[in-house]
């Protein structure tokens, strides 16, 4: 499996005729991301890398730039995109719902094969473990969570640090506010919540990009380690395409040039 960064939204289209849709209209692969920033910012980040591809496979490659998972989700069932870069949690519905098949996979150019979900809170704060959360007396502290469709956000939060010690955030918490990686981020600067959900590739990410508010974020704890997000095309693509795709991300895996925006990778194929 070839590998790639990750979570921004953003989608792409590949292709001229005579490759069709169901409906016999001419399309092209998209390339769905999901993202902590605008979709201007995505578009220039990840225009290079659609160009780059639109060269290898020979056919036009278009963004797509949606704002949640379940939009690429609904995009991809209604063939409205034809590759998407997914969560682990948002592949699935996207294999079960949308025709969706898993050709590759992210990992990291250092050798790490997934990311980490984390829960963070303000730099001042008097927290300083997951204990001090869970412990707290009810209607204490306001959460940020992550969008139920995340896994770094919400699946693998909820199970392993709340479920495994037996928490009900609905009673925990004060209040809960269901936002994306970016929003916690700046919630959490901006002491609008207490505690937020996240991941370690985006508070990366936010170093790099805004190091001022980031100085103001800690980390207070960390999940096992999550399988890279995997890459997914629609299993009815033609073969031929499929193989030109499948060659430009296993290219890229191999090239010390292949960075994507925001964490560099490498791409595993399956």
């Amino acid at each position: 499996m070839p590998v790639i960064s990750r979570r921004a939204t953003l989608p792409g289209c590949l292709q001229p005729p005579p490759y069709q849709n169901s409906a016999g209209g001419s399309y092209g692969p998209e390339l769905r991301i999901i993202a902590i920033e605008g979709s201007q910012s995505l578009r220039t980040k990840w225009e290079p890398f659609l160009q780059d591809m639109e060269k290898a496979v020979g056919i036009k490659v278009n963004g797509f730039y949606p704002s949640d998972y379940a939009g690429v989700v609904e995009a991809m069932r209604f063939n409205k995109i034809q590759i998407a870069w997914h969560g682990n949690a948002s592949a699935i519905p996207a294999v079960d719902r949308a025709e969706g098949e898993v050709f590759v996979q992210k990992t990291y150019a250092n050798g790490e094969l997934g990311y980490y979900s984390i829960i963070i809170v303000h730099r001042d704060s008097s927290i300083t473990s997951l204990n001090d959360i869970i412990t707290s007396t009810p209607g204490t502290y306001n959460l940020g969570n992550g969008d139920p469709n995340s896994a770094s956000g919400f699946l693998i939060p909820g199970y392993y640090a709340w479920a495994r010690n037996n928490v009900d955030v609905r009673k925990l918490f004060k209040n809960i506010v269901t936002a994306n990686h970016g929003t916690n981020l700046l919630a959490v600067a901006n002491r609008q919540v207490d505690v937020a959900t996240n991941n370690n590739e985006d508070l990366e990410a936010f170093r790099r990009t805004q190091p001022a508010r980031a100085a103001l974020v800690r980390e207070v704890w960390r999940s096992p380690l999550i399988p890279g997000d995997p890459m997914v095309w629609r299993k009815d693509l033609p073969p031929d395409l499929k193989q030109k795709i499948r060659a430009f991300f296993w290219n890229m895996a191999r090239s010390v040039k292949g960075q994507i925006p925001r964490v560099s990778g490498r791409f595993c194929l399956i």
